[in-house]
């Protein structure tokens, strides 16, 4: 059954040791019950398998952020899940390319996670899991139509790093081809000055933009300097900063 316009949706996801299953609802005012929307349901493969409960649960929203995506797009979804991705993949500290890849995908739905809502629903998701379909290749990459565009596309990069009393951070907002708004921030383990930390944010910047598929960028920084060492318009006089030059 459709979905009412502007009525948000109820994702329903449930992950076991080796598959996983979704179903996609609507609560309905009429009627005071949900109605389905959609099931669907993965058998994990090997190596998914040896994965930890919560990068399971991650597989499974961005499988079913993949299948659902004109749905998802045009509503506010509730996700109802015993674990929470949506929390794990904003909130982890470490940014490897999978978790950026993610991250950027999940940004451009309106998905949040909330308590559990029907017990049907719930026990819905679990049956669709306890009898899945024939295991998918895993499939991360960025949708075609947004492949073709990025190539051609610019990416905008804004960095600032900061090191005081209070501690030592960098962030970044990044910004796709589309106008869609990703942040990031990370705290540095280690000292720093303040031009050491303004260089790791736009590392981590930069990196965060290439593990998302960006061929094209502009970088904006409120650092002169590091701009302009960067860019190789001043000399590097700070043998601690030659590595960072280097790098970019």
């Amino acid at each position: 059954m459709p979905p009412k316009p502007g009525e948000p949706l109820i994702l329903y996801l449930t992950v076991t040791e080796t598959a996983m299953g979704a179903l996609l609802a609507q609560y309905q005012e009429g009627t005071k019950r949900e109605i389905a929307i959609y099931y669907l349901s993965k058998k994990f493969l090997d190596y998914e398998t040896r994965y930890n409960p919560l990068e399971k649960a991650c597989i499974a929203l961005i499988y079913a952020t993949k299948k659902l995506r004109h749905y998802l797009q045009a509503h506010t979804t509730f996700l109802i899940s015993r674990l929470d991705p949506i929390k794990y993949i904003f909130e982890k500290p470490i940014l490897t390319e999978r978790f950026a890849r993610w991250h950027a995908m999940l940004s451009e739905f309106d998905i949040q996670c909330v308590n559990q809502k029907s017990v049907r629903g719930r026990a819905i998701s679990e049956a669709l899991a306890d009898g899945p379909i024939s295991g998918d290749e895993f499939d991360d990459e960025f949708p075609d139509e947004h492949l073709l565009n990025i190539g051609i596309s610019r990416w905008k990069i804004y960095f600032d790093g900061a090191s005081n009393r209070r501690g030592n951070g960098a962030g970044v907002l990044l910004i796709d081809p589309y106008g869609i708004h990703i942040p990031f921030a990370v705290k540095l383990s280690f000292p720093t000055t303040n031009n050491t930390a303004e260089y790791e944010a736009c590392i981590y910047g930069v990196k965060a933009a290439l593990a998302a598929g960006a061929k094209y960028l502009t970088v904006y920084g409120d650092s002169n300097l590091i701009i302009s060492q960067a860019i190789g318009v001043w000399r590097v006089r700070d043998e601690r900063l030659q590595m960072y030059t280097e790098y970019l």
